[in-house]
């Protein structure tokens, strides 16, 4: 599990960088913890990374309002990412007051942190990360993007080592990996179908079918053998 830690505070940002660490070893064999810690939204917005759990902390009511932002911000380039913010407890009702629609998204726990709070909360992460519906991380040369199956609808090949994913928006997103490791990645997903080496498609995003050819949605054609069209008219058949 990759963990964020966002706190503006350098001692209380240190201190829970340890506190992890510790834990983590309970968790090195089942679900290795990888952390990363920042000071500022400008310092954590500044890496292509997405992680699967942010923890931010506001120490008193003189830091709860830059905690809040901080939260905004994340969960609106993240909406999918957990969030956790721990908070004295004389602060929770300023919190839910001041956080508004944010403060229903994150889970809130009191400091100061306990060994079995953290160690819960963990184990808590894992399990939802677990059973959340799986992205794609499309790595790019200035940014990662996570997309669900259904917000893929076709990769083709662009280079040596280098692919293009177009999302179901139509944008194009640069992937600095083969076509082959992708679709090795998204083998599991019935609606993905590969034709031959230079193309990964979403059969939910065909247009038109042809003889030795198809037509994606957004009007990219795609050269493909009387095998493969057979395969695809059978697999998208009502």
């Amino acid at each position: 599990m990759h963990i964020a830690i966002c706190i503006e505070q350098a001692a209380a940002r240190k201190h829970l960088e340890r506190q992890l660490s510790r834990e983590g070893d309970l968790f090195q064999s089942s679900e290795p913890l990888y952390i990363d810690s920042y000071g500022t939204t400008a310092a954590l917005f500044a890496q292509p990374l997405q992680y699967d759990l942010y923890l931010c902390e506001a120490e008193s009511a003189h830091t709860l309002l830059s905690t809040i932002y901080i939260l905004k911000a994340i969960m609106e380039a993240y909406p999918q990412a957990q969030r956790v913010v721990f908070l004295p407890p004389d602060l929770n009702e300023a919190f839910f007051e001041a956080a508004g629609e944010t403060g229903k998204s994150v889970m809130v726990l009191p400091v100061p942190l306990s060994h079995n709070t953290l160690y819960t909360m963990i184990t808590r992460m894992i399990e939802q990360k677990k059973q959340a519906e799986p992205v794609f991380e499309i790595r790019g040369r200035n940014k990662t993007v996570y997309l669900h199956a259904d917000e893929f609808m076709y990769a083709k090949e662009h280079g040596k080592r280098q692919s293009v994913v177009v999302n179901s928006d139509g944008c194009e997103l640069d992937f600095l990996d083969s076509l082959l490791n992708l679709s090795e990645t998204m083998s599991e997903h019935p609606s993905l179908f590969m034709i031959g080496s230079h193309d990964l498609i979403n059969l939910n995003y065909i247009k038109s079918i042809h003889m030795f050819s198809l037509e994606m949605l957004d009007g990219y054609r795609i050269s493909a053998s009387p095998l493969e069209i057979n395969l695809i008219r059978h697999q998208i058949r009502p």
